[in-house]
């Protein structure tokens, strides 16, 4: 504690005594002399300090043996120690707790606001340019709280006030509930410090034109659960720009769900994580709601990834978490993307840093946490457990309480690619530049759409087999809808359609697969049954009066009758039953061997589920 200190806690101490004294005296009508023996101080000495008061104050309290020495050199008035502040933020490159103010005092002693004698004053000749009088160095130095403020909110707040938080939160209804496992996500980016090479046949980049390889520094997006402080899945994002968009965003989720399972709620940050495209994925608050921290101290996946962030560095080159960090390294880093050198010789695969990124997050899951929301306390309490081991509570908690594989109906939202295309002879088809190839994809209802009907397509790329979810995309009042759709409404899952040879010699069977004969005959019979309802003429004028049944590919059916309004869409789409196909429920595609596929998955793109 400094002699300041000491002395304003001297005057704070008599300045009570006073108050206390006031109130003796004046409140309850005690004698000064009584109230001095109840304070234990002397009459003089209470009147001493009730006149100094009186006079000046708190500053009259301060004891005399502290307000002794030789007055100032020079003094700044307020305004000037604003200026002289001004110029220590602007110079001052430290955001640490070092202040410098010699130099700011230094410029501002060149200025014209600086009057003569404090001019006179800073720039005399001394032992050293930065012995100036302590006066002026004391007004002129900031706070530490200023300076990061002075760098923006994110630094300030960095390091400021943050909320103590709890593992809780408040639901839609206001009431305040546990988090446990499954029921909030986390997920960040996080640039990969260690380089890896990878097969890039690219001519256009100067590595892989020579090498046949490109020096990669992907970005890695992990996963957390927050009721368990447990990593459950990464995705890394490979790019020529080193960088990913709200696609991959979108794509790291669609993963997480298929793989994992669809927690109550997401939280990210602010930037990409709340692009339109991300955004999308909570307007249906049945599937996952999307909420935002606030400020970087509002996510505690921060934590977790300085954590991991100490096991990858451990191995392999490591570039360090700042640019330039290690000098070495990232020459090294740089003659590689350059071509100069041979990532394959100084870095390792894109496989052995997926190993390594493995191991790290196993022993980040099961290192056991020792804080105050994560503690071994708080693991005896909720789960009978010796120590907080986010693997053990997570795998305990959702071994009970599994998380719901979601349906491709209800994860539409999240497939990497939406796209707004017309129906074509009771297809769609999607071209994909970042695959290079094109998507077919067929579904019963795309007869009755007939063709130039426009529909959205949502499928993922990298698991065409898996299929696609039609949306209806024309408007219910539009010229081409005359079937009364709602846009948006959900037309059913298409199967995908492969590429096949024209012809066979090695069976003598047609090479067409028995897949194609089995669509296109539904398609044929469709078609038919439409073309019936609209022309109950001539011949077949007995046989239109009948009753049919539409199908729309996944085992629901719609009656239709002659003179019967065509319905918008069979009756129980979605509810669960037995079909015609052997008893199959409704809400279920056609469980027969998918064909072997032929295009290759994105090697851009991967996601591990821990």
């Amino acid at each position: 504690m400094t002699p300041e200190d000491r002395a304003l806690i001297e005057a704070q101490r008599r300045r009570d005594l006073v108050v206390t004294l006031l109130n003796l005296t004046n409140e309850q009508g005690h004698s000064q002399n009584r109230a001095a023996a109840l304070l234990g101080e002397s009459a003089a000495t209470l009147s001493r300090y009730r006149r100094a008061y009186e006079q000046e104050g708190l500053d009259g309290l301060i004891p005399r043996h502290f307000q002794k020495g030789r007055k100032p050199l020079a003094e700044l008035t307020p305004a000037q120690q604003q200026r002289v502040q001004e110029i220590v933020l602007k110079s001052d490159p430290n955001p640490g707790k070092r202040v410098s103010v010699s130099f700011a005092l230094r410029i501002f002693a060149h200025s014209e606001d600086c009057p003569d004698e404090v001019r006179e004053v800073i720039l005399k000749t001394r032992k050293s340019k930065h012995t100036i009088t302590p006066t002026l160095k004391r007004q002129a130095r900031v706070t530490v709280e200023s300076k990061r403020l002075h760098r923006g909110p994110k630094t300030f707040d960095l390091a400021g006030y943050s909320q103590p938080r709890d593992l809780t939160y408040i639901d839609a209804t206001g009431a305040e509930k546990p988090i446990v496992p499954g029921v909030c996500f986390e997920a960040d980016d996080m640039h990969l410090n260690e380089p890896f090479w990878i097969d890039w046949p690219d001519s256009a980049d100067p590595c892989a034109a020579r090498h046949g390889v490109r020096a990669f520094r992907a970005q890695l997006i992990p996963w957390i659960d927050i009721g368990s402080a447990r990593f459950v899945a990464y995705s890394l994002v490979l790019r020529y720009s080193d960088a990913y968009r709200a696609k991959d965003i979108r794509w790291a989720i669609n993963q997480v769900f298929h793989s994992v399972g669809v927690p109550e709620v997401l939280r990210f940050e602010h930037g990409a994580w709340e692009a339109k495209d991300v955004e999308e994925i909570g307007a249906d608050s049945r599937l996952c709601r999307i909420t935002h921290a606030q400020t970087s101290k509002g996510k505690f996946i921060e934590n977790r990834l300085n954590h991991l962030q100490k096991a990858l560095a451990l191995d392999g080159v490591h570039l360090g978490r700042k640019r330039g960090e290690f000098e070495e390294a990232n020459k090294l880093w740089l003659v590689c993307r350059d071509g100069r050198k041979d990532p394959r010789q100084h870095f390792c695969s894109l496989a052995e840093v997926t190993s390594r990124i493995d191991a790290a997050l196993a022993f980040c899951n099961n290192d056991p946490l020792e804080g105050d929301v994560y503690n071994a306390a708080r693991a005896r309490e909720l789960y009978g457990l010796d120590v907080w081991n986010p693997d053990d509570i997570w795998h305990r908690h959702v071994g009970q309480h599994p998380l719901r594989q979601p349906t491709l109906e209800e994860s539409w939202r999240v497939q990497p690619e939406i796209r707004v295309v017309s129906v074509s002879g009771g297809l769609v088809s999607i071209r994909c530049e970042e695959f290079g190839a094109r998507y077919w994809f067929f579904h019963e209802e795309l007869a009755r759409l007939g063709t130039g009907w426009k529909v959205k397509v949502a499928f993922d790329p990298a698991d065409p087999e898996r299929g696609a979810a039609l949306i209806n995309a024309e408007p219910r009042d539009g010229a081409r809808n005359r079937l009364g759709l709602r846009e948006g409404e959900f037309i059913g899952i298409a199967e995908p359609v492969d590429n096949v040879p024209q012809f066979s010699l090695a069976d003598r069977r047609n090479a067409e697969s028995r897949d194609g004969f089995d669509r296109k005959s539904r398609y044929q019979k469709l078609c038919r049954l439409l073309y019936r309802e609209i022309s109950p003429f001539g011949r077949r004028q007995s046989a239109a009066k009948t009753t049919h049944h539409i199908r729309d590919g996944r085992g629901n059916v719609a009656e239709i009758k002659q003179g019967q309004q065509r319905p918008a869409a069979p009756e129980s789409r979605h509810a669960a039953g037995a079909s015609e196909r052997g008893g199959q429920s409704t809400g279920q595609r056609n469980e027969r061997k998918p064909s072997k596929p032929t295009r290759r998955s994105n090697p851009l793109f991967a996601t591990v589920d821990y």
